[in-house]
């Protein structure tokens, strides 16, 4: 949880002010030492200062503050406008709205200038919104410049209220709905989605409600589409979850709704063209953010769900999660246990009133991102307790608890053979999705180009999103057979000199190698373990490399014993402890790299 804008103190402009003045009359200072004491003061207290302005006394005053200086004119022009139906402006009002528009995002989209903070406690975002929904649509440029101008002002969790509770989501709706053809307003108002869903769970809900999947399709499938980048960033802002205030995010089922009405195949046909779209990175973040979203994530609400790996020991008294080991004492289980408790009382609480209510054929799931199949197994169980008489009214879910119980706790401990085999539909995943529309095929030869036209960013981007595609057996499965692990042996000669491309072809080679001895021995075949030594000797300061060059080892070696000679033998250990010793975060991955290459002393 994240802590609450609340609890963050602030001032207002008057008590600040007020402050300065008092610093000149009580204390005798000219007016820039009275204003630099002041800001000094309030901040040695905590005191939020973002949004004030600080102008010298009799200097200047507030109202010579640019952004003040547009609000107030904009203000003007707000009680002007009416209405979209009763308009009272001319076609020079609203090039001056656009001026002043385009001059209020010059300001506030300077990074660090603080002039966004000061637009939005001195009410700009509202202004703008209200100005934004009177604008006629025929308007195109105040249109498009108040957009631009209302992104800029979307920039932390308060704002993103402010814009939910004054309807934003229905008014952008509303304007890229009615100029899908202009592409300068979708690219823009795209901007003011993506900003206003980063952080926020109900504006990413109150998008979806308004159908915004379906019209991103639509423009996918356009002429237009490489002319919309902000597209693909709308995409990844609403499939993450990163609003700290929810129990759990609606990503996942948000993801696979993407997936499943076709948005993942779009993105894969911008793939088909090539280095040459400019595009490409942006289009394989979006599909990547789509194909993260797995079943776990959707009921933990974590992102660190999607990096949820695990990899029994021989005696199975271990476990890694994010790659660490942990030493089976009893303490996960207890954390998994109270994050449990805290995901089911909300269930059983609403189940229980729905059913003594009669309610229970609109049993849901409040505040869990449970897809539709979920559901109805909880509701069948309900359905059953409601014929079994009021005892089960007396004495809540005595039945549903244990069957939901088990789904939870096998569920979320292993991605369950026996829920796959019963309802393989239902857990389909967005990998296999994406891998059905050529996905696979289309991923590798943009990493063969970056390759041979020496693309870093293209060939670290698609990495990242092979080693998600990697998550499903039948992937990892068609990606050796393709020839995946030579392919990627061959890239990361192109790239010898770079760490981070890498290191995100062992993060592949790792995931393609969990609980799989055959691909394990095939990556050995390939030479890469050889690869491991080569990469940790060359850039030894490169921590993240080190670490995932552990992780991939463990994979290589935990059910493939033979390996483990063959590496320890090329001098792995020693490697392995130097990481250890020099960086921090290396320490649990190395530790659990020597331990499953079979040496006693792994703690040393």
């Amino acid at each position: 949880m994240v802590a609450s804008s609340k609890n963050v103190r602030t001032i207002s402009q008057e008590a600040f002010d007020g402050l300065v003045k008092e610093n000149m009359e009580d204390l005798g200072m000219d007016p820039a030492e009275a204003l630099q004491d002041a800001i000094e003061a309030l901040t040695l207290q905590g005191v939020d200062l973002s949004g004030i302005v600080t102008c010298i006394p009799g200097v200047s005053s507030i109202s010579d503050d640019p952004v003040i200086q547009c609000l107030d004119r904009l203000k003007e022009f707000d009680s002007k406008l009416g209405s979209r139906e009763t308009p009272s402006t001319s076609g020079e009002d609203f090039e001056e709205i656009a001026d002043i528009l385009d001059r209020l995002w010059s300001l506030c989209s300077v990074e660090g200038s603080g002039n966004a903070s000061i637009a939005t406690r001195n009410g700009g975002l509202d202004l703008l919104i209200s100005i934004c929904f009177k604008i006629d649509p025929q308007c195109g440029r105040a249109l498009d410049s108040g957009l631009k101008a209302m992104s800029s002002l979307i920039h932390d969790v308060q704002t993103t209220e402010i814009f939910r509770v004054h309807h934003g989501p229905k008014l952008v709706m509303d304007m890229l709905t009615n100029c899908n053809q202009n592409t300068s307003i979708l690219d823009n108002g795209f901007l003011v989605v993506a900003a206003a869903a980063t952080g926020n769970e109900l504006v990413k809900e109150s998008f979806m409600e308004l159908k915004i999947d379906e019209f991103l399709l639509h423009l996918l499938k356009g002429k237009n589409k490489g002319r919309i980048q902000s597209l693909y960033d709308v995409i990844h802002a609403l499939l993450t979850p990163d609003d700290g205030r929810v129990v759990a995010s609606q990503v996942y089922g948000y993801a696979r709704r993407f997936a499943e009405i076709g948005i993942a195949q779009e993105l894969v046909e911008e793939f088909h063209e090539g280095l040459t779209s400019v595009n490409l990175v942006s289009a394989c973040t979006a599909l990547k953010t789509i194909a993260v979203n797995r079943w776990e994530e959707g009921i933990t609400g974590s992102s660190n769900a999607r990096n949820l790996v695990r990899e029994e020991d021989n005696d199975g008294s271990n476990m890694r999660r994010n790659g660490r080991a942990i030493v089976n004492d009893g303490s996960h289980q207890q954390r998994r246990l109270e994050q449990r408790t805290q995901m089911r009382e909300p269930l059983w609480n609403e189940g229980h009133k729905q059913l003594v209510e009669g309610k229970v054929g609109n049993f849901g799931l409040p505040c869990v991102g449970l897809n539709n199949e979920f559901e109805k197994m909880l509701r069948v169980g309900l359905l059953c307790l409601q014929a079994t008489s009021l005892y089960f009214i007396l004495y809540p879910f005595p039945l549903v608890i244990p069957i939901a119980d088990f789904i939870f706790n096998y569920q979320l401990d292993s991605f369950s053979p026996f829920w796959e085999f019963h309802f393989p539909r239902a857990l389909r995943r967005k990998e296999e999705l994406i891998a059905q529309s050529g996905g696979i095929d289309a991923v590798f030869q943009c990493i063969d180009d970056s390759g041979a036209h020496n693309n870093k960013a293209v060939s670290r981007s698609f990495c990242s999103l092979l080693s998600k595609l990697a998550g499903s057996d039948s992937n990892k499965s068609a990606i050796v057979q393709k020839g995946g692990i030579n392919r990627l042996m061959k890239l990361s000669s192109q790239f010898s000199e770079d760490p981070s491309v890498l290191q995100e072809i062992m993060t592949i080679i790792t995931v393609l190698s969990l609980r799989s001895p055959a691909n394990a021995a095939c990556a050995m075949e390939a030479g890469v373990g050889d690869f491991a030594i080569e990469a940790m000797k060359k850039f030894p300061d490169a921590y993240q490399m080190q670490r995932q060059s552990c992780l991939m080892i463990r994979n290589l070696v935990v059910r493939n014993p033979e390996n483990r000679a063959i590496l320890l033998g090329n001098g792995i250990e020693k490697i392995i402890r130097k990481a250890k010793e020099s960086h921090e975060s290396c320490r649990d991955a190395a530790s659990a790299a020597l331990r499953d290459l079979g040496l006693d002393n792994y703690n040393s």
